[in-house]
């Protein structure tokens, strides 16, 4: 890092990002590595193959979506590298926080006695491994902790243990974005009861009620869930779109609980932070109906140790199993099934 700081003849970055943006605003660089930017220059910076990067190139990892991978290019073609997680924290440099992982050190640092009691709950070896890595990443920014994570969206929230049925499951989707999970679970669950999905984005909402407009199973409720009914403001647009302070689009706010949904078997959350809120406000569902659970852990620090002593003060009587199914720092999803 001390090299790439003081040559800046050999500063080369490895993805054409917002990441890479940011650097370039606070160094020179000679030049942009990426084999898929399809312009030839970045900014006011040079777009170059890694075929065609100098052998001695001092390179900063700017693909923060897939940084393994991004390291195993680099390592393969011989080039000196660093990750930007690792970049942002020692350079010294001001650069921008990184969504969902900046500023999650010293809280999680804060919380290693919930974190190890966390661990003793987690229900197989694989959510025990799953843990010890983000945490050694959260603490260290150490991305050699991600190795072995892939990219496993297509089985996010659809894992074997939850023991879905084809018949008469009855599904809430909290964050419904497109309606994706929503339409995934009823080809799992061809024989399903119904399926309410949740989404306050007009947008995302006008894409869901198309998309299951003959499917009377599927009740589409445009608001977002929370701990109290009332409004709140949307920041941002498709799959982050966020409750915000700085929100300019006003929407309705129902608690899960209000809405009396009958025989409840499943419920997903991933609302962008907001999922511990929408927990206060399902207290008295989940008490009744002991559904199984898939809730986002990984929009704030917090969510790893605050979520599971939540959803086990409403009910002790779950199992908790961990799954991360990406390379980098997102879709990180906690499931509680009930014990039998």
């Amino acid at each position: 890092m001390q090299d790439f700081l003081q040559h800046p003849e050999r500063r080369y970055l490895f993805g054409a990002t917002a990441a890479a943006a940011a650097i370039c605003r606070e160094l020179s660089i000679v030049a942009i590595v990426d084999d898929h930017c399809s312009h030839s220059v970045f900014g006011n910076v040079p777009v170059i193959r890694l075929s065609q990067a100098p052998p001695d190139s001092l390179v900063v990892a700017t693909q923060l979506g897939r940084p393994a991978s991004a390291a195993t290019a680099l390592t393969a073609a011989g080039l000196q590298h660093c990750d930007f997680f690792s970049f942002s924290r020692y350079s010294g440099l001001q650069l921008p926080a990184v969504r969902f992982w900046s500023g999650f050190t010293d809280q999680t640092a804060a919380h290693l006695s919930e974190l190890a009691a966390l661990r003793s709950r987690l229900a197989d070896s694989l959510s025990v491994e799953v843990l010890d890595r983000l945490v050694q990443f959260r603490l260290h920014a150490d991305v050699s902790a991600l190795q072995g994570f892939t990219d496993r969206q297509a089985q996010q929230y659809f894992e074997d243990f939850l023991e879905l049925r084809q018949d008469g499951e009855v599904f809430a989707d909290v964050g419904g974005y497109d309606g994706a999970t929503t339409a995934q679970f009823l080809q799992v669950c061809p024989g399903a009861a119904h399926s309410w999905c949740f989404e306050p984005h007009p947008q995302n909402l006008q894409q869901i009620e198309a998309r299951f407009h003959d499917d009377h199973r599927v009740h589409v409720v445009g608001c977002a869930l929370g701990e109290q009914a009332g409004t709140a403001t949307l920041e941002g647009h498709g799959s982050v779109a966020a409750i915000s302070a700085h929100g300019t689009l006003t929407i309705p706010v129902r608690t899960l609980d209000s809405m009396q949904l009958p025989d409840l078997t499943w419920l997903k959350m991933d609302i962008e932070g907001s999922e511990v809120s929408a927990l206060q406000g399902s207290v008295r569902t989940i008490s009744r109906y002991r559904p199984r659970l898939a809730i986002c852990v990984y929009h704030l620090a917090s969510d790893l140790w605050q979520i599971p002593r939540l959803v086990l003060n409403i009910d002790s009587r779950y199992a908790i199993y961990l799954r991360h199914y990406t390379e980098g720092v997102v879709e990180t999803v906690m499931y509680f099934v009930p014990l039998k």
